[in-house]
């Protein structure tokens, strides 16, 4: 009984041991617990910090500019709008070579020679040409109700010119970029917003930094010349380490499958094609558009009144009877493909219960247009309602290729938004 008692006296020990070992192991890992949190934190901050390194030494020029880095963790908890309200101080970017004014002030023989450079050096590639009349290029800064912006840089060259004692001097111009007024309504805030287009460097003086000292000069004098604190640009390819307005795909349709009309719609159901003598109906349905859209960013009526008569927007406005129900809006690139013209789809809008005639009604759109602009070749881009229109066309039709796109704005940190919600003509 002795040795009995005793054993359970050793084995009680034992366990009570084993249960002081175990009470004692997670006593520590408790207390381990803040050094633990403490790796983890320290070990995200470091690749946080590695992360913003990177950005910094890849993307030098974008990573000192006023735009909203991805890494910007204060700006996505508190986005604060316009980030330089004042005047941005001069750079290392800063080129004292580039010459801005104002559209209007710039002599006809300077826009004839910008419209040359453009022409000649904007887009071409093999398969890519890109072939605008002039008053392609020189009418989208007509009609706003603000000043745009251009700015040139001219470099001067020096040829033999025989039987003189002196050579000729003449100028030509090696980067180029433009602004222009547009109107943006983000969640019900009015944001004044001048679009960047035309960013454009000869061929021959590519890869020297040119694109970089444009885009902060421009911005720099044209500030100064009275231009809005905002700028608005797109991206085509590859998008950068700034947050973005927005992203999205553009999807490349060929036309020959919708180049018949639609004849399943009802008889009052009927696509205008608008112009200067019922741009009334597009006007009277556009305070309704806006009203749809968390994102809204366009020009003054006037302008776009003047893009449509010039033929480089094709506005198609679906009626049922005298209601306006749908709208679609196209822009004229004036780019070819392989020798195929486009033409592309940049936003769209239906009233909620019309989504079938708003599908049935494209193609008719398709037909009114290859009337007046003969294309082969449709680039939708995936924003606004066009995402209702792509969806039915990857049903029937075989996609060319695709394209991500994205739009950004500079000197302005604000969160971004669906593409489903920015409605965006510019």
């Amino acid at each position: 009984m002795f040795y009995t008692n005793r054993n359970n006296q050793i084995n009680f020990l034992n366990e009570l041991t084993e249960y002081a070992y175990l009470i004692s192991f997670i006593y520590r890992k408790l207390l381990n617990i803040p050094y633990m949190i403490l790796y983890i934190l320290s070990g995200i901050a470091i690749i946080y910090l590695t992360f913003i390194a990177f950005i910094k030494l890849r993307f030098r020029f974008w990573s000192v500019q006023p735009v909203f880095h991805l890494y910007n963790l204060f700006y996505w908890v508190w986005p604060c709008g316009i980030i330089e309200h004042g005047q941005s101080p001069k750079t290392k970017f800063y080129n004292e070579k580039v010459l801005t004014r104002k559209f209007k002030d710039v002599s006809a023989e300077k826009k004839a020679l910008f419209y040359t450079f453009i022409k000649s050096h904007f887009l071409n590639n093999k398969k890519e040409i890109y072939n605008p009349p002039k008053f392609a290029v020189l009418d989208y800064f007509n009609a706003h109700n603000r000043m745009s912006h251009i700015s040139l840089q001219f470099e001067l060259l020096t040829t033999p010119n025989k039987g003189y004692s002196s050579d000729k001097t003449a100028a030509k111009i090696v980067s180029a970029m433009t602004s222009r007024p547009l109107n943006a309504i983000l969640n019900n805030n009015e944001v004044r917003v001048d679009y960047v287009d035309f960013l454009c460097v000869h061929k021959n003086d590519r890869k020297k930094g040119l694109a970089q000292k444009m885009i902060f000069s421009h911005y720099y004098n044209a500030r100064k010349d009275g231009a809005g604190p905002v700028f608005l640009f797109k991206r085509e390819g590859i998008i950068n380490f700034i947050v973005p307005l927005t992203v999205y795909n553009a999807h490349v349709f060929p036309l020959k499958y919708l180049k018949h009309p639609n004849l399943e719609l009802p008889d009052n159901i009927v696509c205008h094609l608008i112009n200067d003598s019922n741009f009334s109906l597009f006007s009277h349905f556009f305070g309704e558009i806006k009203k749809n859209f968390k994102c809204c960013i366009t020009p003054e009526q006037s302008h776009i009144k003047h893009l449509v008569s010039k033929k480089l927007l094709f506005i198609c406005l679906i009626m049922e009877g005298q209601t306006p129900v749908g709208v679609y809006i196209y822009r004229t690139p004036f780019t070819s493909y392989k020798g195929k013209q486009s033409i592309e789809c940049i936003a769209s809008y239906y009233k909620v219960g019309y989504y079938d005639v708003f599908i049935k009604s494209f193609r008719n759109t398709m037909v009114l247009i290859n009337h007046e602009y003969p294309v082969d070749i449709l680039i939708m881009e995936n924003i606004s309602n066009n995402n209702d229109i792509i969806n039915h066309l990857l049903k029937k039709t075989p996609v060319l290729w695709k394209c991500p796109m994205a739009y950004f704005l500079y000197n302005f940190a604000y969160r971004p938004f669906f593409s489903s919600d920015v409605f965006l003509i510019n």
